[in-house]
């Protein structure tokens, strides 16, 4: 069953770029996301939100709760 995804128009044009020929967005996304295992996109995003955490806290905008 068909699903609708909100993409802001910046993701959208560049989402768009990918298409090629009679591929469909579906068909673009999936071809995507076999370029990383979700294992190591999940590891990549927790890395990127150590680094910001640090860099909110050498900066002084963290303020624990």
């Amino acid at each position: 069953m068909p699903k609708t995804v909100q993409l802001d128009e910046a993701t959208y044009e560049a989402l768009k770029s990918y298409k090629v020929g009679g591929l469909t967005f579906a068909q673009v996304i999936r071809r995507l996301m076999e370029n990383q295992d979700p294992e190591d996109f999940h590891r990549e995003y927790r890395a990127w939100q150590k680094r910001v955490l640090k860099n909110m806290k050498k900066s002084g905008d963290f303020k624990p709760l």
